[in-house]
Order: C-alpha cells, then structure tokens, then sequence
C-alpha cells in the first residue's frame, strides 16, 4: 500500500456454526375427527440445537381449526378439533434457528366421521344400506368412510359394495379396533385419502374396483398392514392434472397385492425414459436381492417394434421401442440395436428379455428406467396402425397402466446387466460416457431429489460417489436437462426440475468405482404432482404445488430457501421449440477445470439445437462454475442438426453485478456485442465447419469502467475517550465490496485490522475503534472489490492528549444553575475547543465551540443526574480530556 513495506496482524476468532434447520411432521396427511382429542403432532428437527438456548422458533401460516393450538417453542399441534367440518387445508411451518429458517407443509382436515356399525336388520351388509353407519346413510362424496375404528354392533357384519353400486366418499380409514375386511364388486372411489391405521390389518377383497382419482393419497400409518386380494382391481388414476400417489410408508406398515398405476402421457411424439412403480414378483426379491419388473404393459396402450417383429411379441419389424442402457460399452449408440442403448429383441418370456447384441438374458431390477419410443394411442380413433409407424405422424395422449405389486421400502439401484453389484457403472473409456446409469423413480409417487444425502443412510436418496447433477431427457427438445440435487430449485438447465413423478427414468453420474445408490420412502412427496404441461412426458415447465380436489395439497416437505447464487444463462435457440440452454455460474472458490458436485458434465442428446460450455481442461459443461474476474473467458460449443439461422439469448442475469459487462465474441464473423444492452445475437450455420463447434463463440466478463468501485471520502473524528469514529462514502460498491479498517500507532509502519463489513449498496458505512491508543492513530481503510483488486485509502491521524500534561475541570459540582468549565495546561494560542455534554444514555444534551479555556452554560434545562462532559482540540483534532459532573 501506499505506506510501502508493511505488515498486517489479523486475530481470528473460530466457532463451529449452526446450519440450516430442517423440519418434518409425521404424518404429513391428517384427518382429525371433530370432538375428538388428537394425538400431539410433533415435528421432526434437525439442526436446531444451535446456541443460545431459544434462538429458535416456530411459525405457522393459516388459522388451525377451532380447538386446535400451535406451539411457537416446540411446533407442536395439539388440542380437540370442534366447531365444523373442514375440509383438507394446507398449512405452512416454519422453523428458524441463528442461520435462516426451512419450512414444510401438512395437511388437515376436520370431519364428521361416519362409523360402520354394521348393524343393519337386513343382515346384507350392503354400503349402501344407511342402517349400517353411525348416521343412519351412507356416506357422500364429501365424507369421512370409517370402518373398524370402532367396535361393530352386535350383527358384525363386514361391508359390501354389491355389484353395480358406484359409491363415492371424500375420505376413507380402515381402522384396528375391528380389523375389518372391505368386499367391493362394485367401483368405490375415494377422492382425497385412503388410510389404513396404525396396527391395522384390513382386507379388500371382491370383484369390482376400487379407484383413487388424480392427486388422492394412500396413507399407510405406522405398522399398518393393507390386503388387496388378487380378484380386486386397485387403481392410482393419472392424467393431464396430476396422478394419485402412495404416501411415504414409514415402520413396519406394508401393502401387500397387485396395484394398478396409471401413467397420463401427453401427446408428444418422440423419446421418453420411463420406468414401472410396480414389480412382478410379489414383493419378493431375486437369488440377486432384486425387484424384477415387466415393461410389457406399455403395449396395452400403444403400438412397439422390435428387430424380431411379432416373433419377440411386436406389433411390427423394425427398430426397436424399448431400450435398456449399458455404460460399459465402448461405443455411444452408433446404432439403433448397438452402442450404449440395447434395444429390447423379444418381450415373450417376461419378465426375462432379449436383447440386440446381448448373448444373454436378462431381468430388469426395479430402479433401471428404459428408453421408449411413443408414437401415440393404440386406441386411436384418429390415426391407423400403419400412420403411427410412419415419421412425422402426430401422437394423441394415452394412459399407461402398470400393475403388479408396489415397489415400497428402501430400493437399492443395480444395473441390469451387472444385478448381483450394488455399484452403478463406472468403467467406460469415454469421457462422455463413462459413470452415466439409466436411473428411475421406483415408487408410485413422486419423489424429491433435494432428498438427496452421502452421510444420512435413512435419508430420502442415499448415495456414496454419486454427483448431484441429475440428466432428465426432455421429451419436446429430446436435450438432456441438467438439475443440481439439494439446490433448492436454483440450479438448473433449460427444464430440469428437482421433483421425478412416477414412471419416470432420468440419469445419474457416478465418480467413482464403489458407488451406491439407495431409494427410500422418505424421498417420497405426494405433495408436489407435476402436472399438465410440466409432466415428464412433455416440455416440463416450473413446478407448483397441486392442490387435492378440496383444495388443498395432500401432504408436505421440507423447503429451504438456496443460497443467494451469481449466474448467467445462455440459450441458443432454432425456434420456439427446439433449444437448449447452459448455466455458467460465479464463485471465488470455484475451480477452472472441471470439478464434480462443482460443476455439470454436458449429455449429448439428439435435439436439433445443442449449447454447451468448455473447461480449463476441455470437459463440455451444461453448468460451469468458475471465479468472477474481469476478463474471464468462457468457450462455448454449438451444435445442430441443419444448416439454418439461430439465435443466442441470454435469459437470465441473476446476482451479477452490473460492474461487469457480459460480452459474446463471435470469432467466426470477428464480431462482439454486449448482452447487457443487446440480449440476443443471430448467426447461420453453414457448411463452414467454422461455423459452428468450439471455435466460433466465447463469453467475456468486462469491468465497464464506469460501473468500477470508487472511494468518495475517508473520515475519522474522536467520539469519546479513546474512541474513534470512522466515515466513509463510496460509488458502485453494490453489495460485493469488503471493507477493513486499520490502524497504525508506529507512525504508519505496521498496521493491525481494527474491523470490517461487508457492503450493502448504501453508499456511506461507519466503524468505531473503541481502543485508540495514546499518542497518533494513523487509520487506513482498504478495500476488495468483486475482482479481489485492492485499494487503500487516504491515511486519517488522530492523536489522543496525555490528560496528565492537560486537564479539564467543572464547578460547582454539583451544580444547580450554572456549570462553569476550566481547561488548563493547553496553549492559548488560535485553538478551538469543541465541548459535548452527555446524558448517561450517551445522548448529547449540550454542543458548544469556543476559542477559549473558560466555559460557562446555564444548566437549569437538564433533567436531576450525572453528566459526562468531553472536550477536543479542533486544531489536531486531538482529545482533550473529560469529567463528569452532577445536576441537583
């Protein structure tokens, strides 16, 4: 710095830190009977045990109902629900510790319960006889079904839904005071949940259906144990607004029979990775530990091929529907049969298959997804057989069904070619393939990739040298779209969302041999149904909350806010539809070379468009994280399919300062424009193979000097005895700039930190050394921009007095009226003093300047007490001394 060779001493204070709260109810879904005590609903917290003691709270957001209370100190919810019926609310709860706050989300609702008594003289126990509820009729769509939670009456009979009755009830509890058996050879549906009680044992049974519409929820409670015997159809409906789920199956509860999972599929002709809820062996695992499942039932609902035509069990010869995935093969789908993708070469011995270049059979473990070719409905009354295997034909929606026995419990990911290894492959040559594994969602519901854990094995999804970047293929571009697991929804590319509905396959990195990869119910969140236009099956778009048929959501998960994050995306685009985007991200700590976990590998799909980024070390990156600093350039690598006009836009700025210009160099055309003034740059793509590649575009990062960090002023006055108060204005700081204050008391030749903050785009900042020394404190401040340049300031001297070669003094002491001041052993000469007279709050009640050593003021305005008077040499602004004196 400007005080040539000097030295810095920095004291630092280390403590280990509080993290994040994180907050869950068990069960998320409630359904208290009104006049009826509840059990205390008491959440589970981690990372709430900062001190000190009370520095964390509870909030919730929504009126409880009537009889209810919430607990700001532990959030807990207890009392006796009264008043009216309710239906399922959505209610928000926050948990705050010293670092920031998380929230989840229940469900609650209130209900008028009607209890089978089975007691109806007719002796048919018939639902539809109101005789044999505790109302006297039946219940509605509206109500509250229950059956075995209360003893029966004397008749005990079980319930029958007979054959051509449809009955429709809001909620239905199958309860463990009488384990009862439901028969239904007629349709029931429940529209909002299905619950079997803790330590309950029910059986459906009968002929008939029993359906849970879009966005309803099975809710399975502690040990609670549910039979659905093989003669009954059990189904989880899906379509464009949502899919029914099974909730989180915690403890010892199970369901135990077929259960058919519907899968809506938009009308989106192209490729899609897929993957069955269901397994085929009854829950029982293979001699490997696995789960196999069929994926034959996608032929129930539309028209596959495969290289055997209707010898493997194809609707037609040609290239195959139905892939599975093999990271060790050297070659990355060179062909249609060959390469990564092999494709699915007879379905007739299901639920073992052959396959295109496979000498052996295989099974399929539950978690593998597949790739699948949807050409639309075979039930169409719109298009032929033979036009839906012609290219270009349009795709009508369709439903798939799935059934078997529910994939519940913890799943551990094995390939299907290697089923006895619990390590997701990792031993291809090509770095562009090597550690990527055909994943699924293996649960019908969807789940949460901010689940995702490598020290918690209980946790949602478990992982050991897993990356948390997740590769789901968008069916509408055919790109893959990148999203960072635990990133709270923040870090993203194009559509990558951090919620899997059911039936979905998506991609997983692993980086490293000895990987592992773990499903848990805890992943689980029938909370969030991604519908409609965000369904996996067509272009996904930002998720919202899907409320159940009453309103509101069905059940909760934790939420927490994301760091504040600096980026920058990047779209190139064809047209509307076809495009792709990167991210490139800023960080001081980041590497420049590719890191895991730091930064996104880029997965080549066959979009008609593609966009990446390169490294320090040429990996192509669809996110890339790198320190800010003037100057910094970004290749970027594009690709297409045709020779034709494209766009580059950037889409997003977020948490870049304005400092930085953001420049698109296109060295083809030797032309730059800068995209904080000019979002969007056309260019072609011709038969120049310098047209498009790695060569052609980069990003500069600029410091427009205009926008640069300036220091307007540095100030220091005395604020007290050995108390200075430091000032400074700025221009551009923003809110990236580091300040630090120093002093110096060897007359500028060693410095020490006195103190420091961080700006807040104010403008003007203050700091006070409450420890002068006697004698000069020469005061520097020194500054750190976003670009870690750093400046210092203009030095600032101020002296403290010996107050034993000069004194003050006041009388009378006390004083009533007048206060008289002295001050000796100062020369007479030009000097002012500035004099202040404090309250014992450190409020200044009296200001004066004189030019000499004799003071008088009336003090009959101030109020009985003691008063601090303090007295500086304006001249030096040196500190006089101080005294003290007491008002009567």
């Amino acid at each position: 710095n400007s005080w040539g060779n000097s030295s810095t001493t920095v004291t630092l204070s280390c403590a280990a830190n509080p993290t994040l709260p994180t907050i869950l109810y068990s069960p998320s879904i409630n359904v208290y009977t009104l006049n009826s005590a509840i059990t205390t609903l008491t959440p589970t917290v981690t990372n709430m045990s900062a001190p000190p003691a009370g520095s964390y709270t509870y909030s919730i957001t929504g009126t409880l109902p009537t009889g209810l209370s919430f607990s700001t100190s532990t959030g807990a919810i207890s009392g006796t629900p009264t008043g009216t019926a309710q239906s399922a609310t959505l209610y928000t709860i926050t948990a705050t510790n010293t670092v920031g706050s998380a929230t989840t989300t229940i469900s609650i609702a209130t209900v008028v319960a009607d209890y089978w008594t089975g007691g109806s003289a007719a002796k048919t126990g018939d639902w539809a006889d109101g005789a044999n509820w505790s109302t006297g009729k039946a219940p509605t769509s509206t109500d509250y079904a229950s059956i075995g939670e209360i003893a029966y009456a004397k008749k005990g009979l079980e319930p029958i839904v007979y054959a051509g009755e449809t009955p429709v009830v809001g909620y239905l509890a199958l309860g463990a005071t009488h384990q009862p058996t439901l028969t239904v050879n007629g349709s029931l549906t429940v529209n909002n949940i299905f619950t079997a009680d803790d330590n309950s044992t029910p059986t459906l049974t009968g002929t008939g259906n029993v359906i849970m519409p879009v966005s309803s929820v099975v809710e399975i409670q502690g040990s609670g144990a549910l039979t659905i015997n093989s003669t009954l159809t059990f189904t989880l409906n899906s379509d464009a607004t949502g899919s029914a789920s099974v909730d989180a199956i915690t403890g010892s509860g199970s369901i135990t029979g077929n259960v058919s999972v519907q899968r809506y599929m938009s009308a989106q002709r192209g490729y899609r990775l897929l993957a069955s809820p269901v397994n085929s062996n009854s829950g029982a695992v293979d001699a490997n530990g696995n789960l196999p499942y069929k994926l034959n039932y996608v032929k129930n609902s539309v028209y596959i091929s495969g290289t055997t035509g209707a010898t493997g069990g194809f609707d037609k010869t040609g290239n195959p529907t139905l892939y599975l995935y093999r990271e060790d093969v050297a070659v990355n789908n060179s062909s249609f049969i060959t390469g990564n993708y092999r494709g699915i070469s007879n379905i007739n011995s299901a639920p073992t298959y052959s396959l295109n270049n496979e000498v052996s059979t295989y099974t399929i473990p539950v978690s593998n997804g597949f790739l699948f070719f949807y050409r639309g409905n075979r039930n169409s009354a719109t298009y032929t057989e033979a036009q839906q295997f012609t290219a270009g034909t349009p795709a009508e929606t369709a439903t798939l069904t799935a059934t078997g026995y529910l994939n519940q419990g913890s799943i551990v990911f094995r390939d299907w070619y290697t089923p006895s290894s619990s390590s997701p492959g990792f031993s291809n040559a090509s770095s562009s393939i090597k550690g990527f594994n055909l994943v699924a969602n293996p649960y019908a519901c969807t789940i949460d990739l901010d689940t995702y854990s490598t020290s918690n094995s209980a946790a949602g999804i478990y992982t050991q040298n897993i990356s948390q970047y997740i590769y789901e293929l968008n069916p509408v571009t055919q790109n893959y779209d990148t999203y960072k697991a635990n990133s709270g929804g923040a870090v993203y590319t194009n559509n990558g969302g951090r919620y899997i509905a059911s039936g979905q396959g998506f991609f997983i990195l692993a980086t490293g041999t000895g990987g592992e990869l773990v499903f848990n119910e805890a992943a689980k969140y029938a909370l969030k149904q991604v519908t409609g236009s965000s369904l996996l099956m067509a272009l996904k778009a930002p998720l919202t909350a899907k409320a159940s048929k009453t309103g509101a959501p069905l059940t909760g998960k934790t939420e927490q806010a994301a760091k504040p994050l600096q980026l920058l995306r990047l779209e190139m685009a064809l047209d509307t539809v076809n495009k792709d985007d990167i991210v490139i991200m800023f960080d001081s700590d980041a590497k420049p070379g590719y890191a895991f976990n730091e930064d996104a590998l880029y997965k080549q799909g066959s979009g008609k468009v593609s966009l990446s980024s390169i490294s320090d070390d040429n990996k192509t990156l669809s996110i890339n994280q790198l320190p800010l600093h003037d100057g910094l350039t970004v290749p970027l690598k594009i690709g297409a399919t045709s020779y034709n006009t494209y766009t580059l836009n950037l889409k997003d700025v977020k948490g870049v300062p304005q400092l930085f210009d953001i420049w698109l160099k296109d060295a083809f055309l030797g032309d730059s424009v800068n995209m904080r003034t000019t979002a969007s740059y056309t260019f072609s793509i011709t038969t120049d193979t310098g047209s498009y590649g790695s060569k052609r575009f980069s990003i500069t990062m600029r410091v427009n000097p205009a926008m640069a960090y300036k220091l307007l002023s540095f100030n220091g006055r005395i604020s007290g005895k050995r108390a200075v108060q430091l000032t400074w204005t700025t221009q551009n700081e923003a809110n990236y700039t580091n300040f630090t204050v120093e002093r110096s008391n060897d007359g500028g030749k060693t410095f020490t930190v006195v103190g420091g903050l961080t700006s807040s785009a104010q403008g003007s900042y203050g700091l006070i050394d409450q420890h002068a020394l006697e004698g000069d404190n020469i005061y520097i401040l020194k500054s750190v921009d976003v670009s870690n340049n750093v400046t210092f300031s203009n030095p600032v001297d101020i002296r403290f007095h010996d107050n034993t070669a000069s004194s003050i003094s006041c009388y009378p002491n006390p004083v009533v009226n007048n206060v008289n001041l002295a001050i000796s052993g100062k020369s007479q000469g030009n000097t002012t003093y500035e004099i202040k007279i404090t309250n014992s709050t450190g409020l200044i009640v009296k200001h004066a300047t004189v030019y000499d050593t004799n003071w008088q003021s009336n003090v009959n305005d101030l109020l009985p007490g003691t008063y601090l008077v303090q007295v500086t040499d304006t001249k030096n602004n040196e500190f006089v001394g101080q005294t003290k004196f007491v008002k009567l």
